[in-house]
């Protein structure tokens, strides 16, 4: 643990001792300035913060201190770092965030600047936020609309998403009733069977068919004929 420590504020002081050559002006400034560049106000820090600004009196200038506290705890000025030289526009100093008076939180934080008389200036305050253990907040990309489920009515500006549930339709098969065409009588004949319109070439034959039928049939009842005894043939035959 002392170890660790001594490490840390050697960091710091190493850090500190790049100050001289980073940011400080030759002499006096021409304009006298005090101000904090960075962090910005409302600030989400971790770790080692770079402070950056201007400590400058333009020849009346002591020195400059940089401090915090806790929102929470107002009128509790924690020290962090100071400097003899003057800065513009430069590294003012480092604040171990890691060891704030009272972890993660809100912070104020103030740049003093001393004169050669002992009077002072300071900058207004400036509040951050530390955040060491827990991840920093994403910044919410603007003109988006999340589109809400639920049950209930959506409001306004809100798209509503709409599915199409295909609903498989009901095939009613009814039986169709088979048409045979039967012989109708012909009244121009007197009565007889008319064969319905079937076209020249069935009409042709259903006509041979017929004729084959009528000849076989008169064949077969001429030998029955002359089987029957008591005919001449038969009477031959004996």
């Amino acid at each position: 643990m002392y170890r660790e420590i001594l490490w840390r504020n050697a960091w710091v002081l190493l850090a500190l001792g790049t100050v001289a050559s980073s940011g400080a002006v030759q002499g006096p400034c021409a304009v006298p300035v005090w101000e904090i560049s960075f962090p910005s106000p409302d600030a989400q820090l971790q770790g080692l913060v770079e402070v950056r600004g201007s400590a400058c009196l333009g020849g009346d200038f002591s020195f400059y201190k940089f401090e915090y506290q806790a929102a929470a705890h107002p009128n509790h000025w924690v020290w962090v770092f100071s400097g003899d030289r003057e800065v513009v526009n430069g590294i003012l100093g480092f604040w171990d965030t890691t060891v704030a008076d009272h972890g993660d939180g809100v912070y104020d934080m103030v740049l003093t600047v001393v004169r050669r008389d002992g009077n002072f200036v300071q900058t207004p305050l400036r509040r951050v936020v530390v955040a060491n253990a827990q991840p920093l907040a994403s910044p919410t990309p603007q003109g988006t609309t999340t589109p809400t489920l639920g049950p209930g009515p959506p409001g306004p500006g809100t798209p509503t998403a709409t599915f199409v549930i295909p609903v498989p339709t009901a095939v009613r098969i009814e039986a169709s009733p088979i048409v045979i065409g039967l012989p109708t009588p012909n009244p121009a004949r007197g009565g007889g069977l008319s064969l319905p319109d079937t076209g020249p070439f069935l009409r042709s034959f259903l006509c041979g068919a017929f004729l084959a039928v009528a000849a076989f049939g008169a064949v077969g009842a001429v030998g029955i004929l002359r089987k029957r005894p008591g005919t001449p043939e038969a009477k031959t035959r004996l």
